[in-house]
């Protein structure tokens, strides 16, 4: 007797972000690119602490509910591997429980390539995840979302250039996401702190729309960073 299981998710009418970024909606507009990258953020947080590591993070794996606030879906490749996992950079060699399993190819980091056959033979990366491989995905996802819309994934990449108006800062967080050895790379609640300590993301524009957010208590964005963007909205005004 076969035995199949299946994942039943709410659903939402409201799209993916792929489809917003195939829009050509997004890419210009930044207050909304940081507005669904600390829901992204903020719902990794919460996923990380209890001990569980997407592995197939990717834009059409990321939904809007009817306040517009992004939702991490998809939890099929989801693996647990406990609460004791710590989520700070130097949390990674603290557990050993970890898994091999491969998401969708385009978005996998190299630790997770290296449990493929056809990959490993060509790293010397280690094949441990973590939930350091999640936030390869999420450079990978800011990237996608500062780029003009492009018929696939594979050719945004092949772009390989953002546009001139990208300031250094964003970039910085890409790289820093996409770093091969995992241990070099933010945890969500670092890279929160991050973005919100940079003047130069944390511009009038953006922090209007963030205290937008912060209007609606609802929102998953309210708790993580009501502390630290008080803190800056306090700084820009004396400035």
């Amino acid at each position: 007797m076969s035995v199949k299981l299946y994942i039943q998710m709410e659903y939402y009418k409201n799209g993916t972000l792929d489809d917003l970024i195939q829009s050509g909606k997004l890419y210009q507009d930044l207050s909304r690119i940081w507005s669904i990258l600390f829901n992204l953020l903020n719902g990794l947080k919460e996923v990380h602490a209890n001990g569980i590591v997407h592995r197939d993070l990717k834009p059409s794996n990321i939904f809007f509910d009817d306040n517009g606030a992004a939702l991490i879906g998809d939890f099929g490749l989801g693996y647990f591997v406990g609460k004791e996992v710590s989520t700070s950079t130097d949390g990674i060699e603290n557990n050993e429980n970890y898994t091999t399993a491969i998401g969708t190819i385009l978005y996998a980091p190299p630790e997770q390539l290296a449990n493929n056959q056809s990959f490993s033979a060509h790293s010397n990366v280690s094949t441990r995840i973590t939930t350091k491989s999640d936030m390869f995905c999420v450079g990978l996802i800011l990237y996608e979302m500062l780029l003009p819309p492009m018929p696939t994934a594979l050719e945004r990449y092949k772009a390989g250039r953002l546009r001139p108006e990208i300031k250094n800062s964003y970039q910085d967080i890409i790289l820093h996401c996409l770093e091969e050895n995992p241990k070099n790379r933010p945890s969500a609640q670092e890279l929160i702190d991050m973005i919100l300590s940079d003047d130069s993301i944390v511009n009038k524009k953006n922090l209007d729309e963030l205290m937008l957010c912060l209007s609606k208590p609802n929102n998953s964005v309210f708790m993580t960073v009501t502390n630290t963007l008080m803190e800056r909205v306090e700084q820009i005004r004396i400035d």
